[in-house]
């Protein structure tokens, strides 16, 4: 038996081309549909991403104030408060709303990193005159004992020429009190202050020292575990080297710092000399003998100065003379 077929049943090029676009433009429409979709998820994710950061920042922001306004409030009421779900943007029911304006609230600053206090030390040299050095010295050590300080050393000279001088230690901000307190005691010849920033040697040294002190923390808890006598022994010499480390590093630190502490100031007092009295007939003979010891140093200087020049001429005249002897023979 023979099926006939319709016109309509028939596969043309022209229908089969009609298929193909209609099963195309579908699958395209599917995919925009897909596509659509994926970027209407990807904004609900941005969107309930950046709800949590909000609510987190604020929920930061919210413990900090309540903590600055009643410390003894507890810290899981301020989560309690201003939590969201990470899926939305709606708060959780019962929470309460951040105080303000309802814009997203910003992150707070990074305090400053706290700089450390300038380690100086200062030392000074003050050059006096006076008629009695030991007295102002006595004056002046007084006034450095009352002011915090010390003295470090002490010398005295007699004689003719009297002198005393004396170290002293202050404090930093004591140096020009005691500079002034000098200055009154006598006419001053000199005043001179230097001043050393040590800042960056003592934040330096106060790291090594911390460091050293772990290490030593460190090895005496090995020293303490170690089951062998080579562990022991190996344990035992490490700590030994790293305490000799560590107590080093103190004693340059403490050094420095008594330094700082306690400014050094050395002052030197001499009694004024005496002048000699040139007034009357004996004055006036010993300036005319010191003009004439002066005038024949002078004299000695040009005869030094001369005395080559003169032997020059006697040779050179000598010459002259044999020369015409030998030409009144010929």
């Amino acid at each position: 038996m023979t099926t006939q077929h319709t016109p309509g049943e028939i596969l043309t090029e022209d229908r089969i081309d009609r298929m193909r676009d209609t099963v195309l433009r579908e699958v395209n429409d599917d995919i925009g549909d897909l596509r659509a979709r994926h970027r209407r998820r990807s904004a609900g994710l941005a969107a309930a991403a950046a709800v949590a950061v909000v609510a987190v920042g604020g929920g930061v922001i919210a413990g900090t104030q309540l903590t600055g306004g009643s410390s003894s409030a507890p810290a899981d009421r301020a989560e309690k408060s201003f939590s969201a779900p990470l899926t939305g943007g709606t708060p959780a029911p019962g929470a309460g709303a951040l105080p303000g304006p309802a814009s997203a609230p910003t992150a707070p600053s990074t305090p400053p990193r706290a700089q450390p206090d300038r380690q100086v030390i200062t030392t000074g040299t003050v050059e006096l005159t006076a008629g009695d050095p030991r007295e102002v010295v006595a004056d002046l050590v007084a006034a450095a004992e009352k002011m915090g300080g010390r003295v470090d050393e002490r010398r005295e000279t007699g004689g003719e020429t009297t002198s005393a001088t004396v170290e002293l230690r202050v404090p930093g901000d004591k140096v020009s009190a005691l500079v002034d307190e000098a200055s009154g005691l006598g006419e001053v010849g000199s005043v001179r202050l230097e001043h050393d920033d040590v800042t960056a040697a003592v934040v330096d040294l106060d790291a090594r020292i911390r460091a050293t002190q772990l290490s030593v923390n460190r090895l005496t808890d090995i020293l303490g575990r170690a089951d062998t006598s080579d562990k022991v022994i190996q344990a035992e010499g490490a700590l030994t080297q790293r305490q000799q480390e560590l107590e080093s590093l103190q004693s340059r630190r403490a050094s420095i710092g008594e330094q700082v502490a306690l400014s050094t100031v050395t002052v030197t007092v001499e009694a004024p000399k005496p002048g000699a009295d040139r007034s009357g007939f004996v004055g006036g003979l010993q300036d005319g003998w010191d003009a004439l010891l002066g005038a024949g140093r002078w004299l000695l200087v040009v005869a030094g100065a001369a005395l080559p020049w003169f032997a020059l001429l006697l040779v050179l005249y000598g010459g002259y003379r044999g020369f015409r002897r030998i030409r009144s023979r010929g």
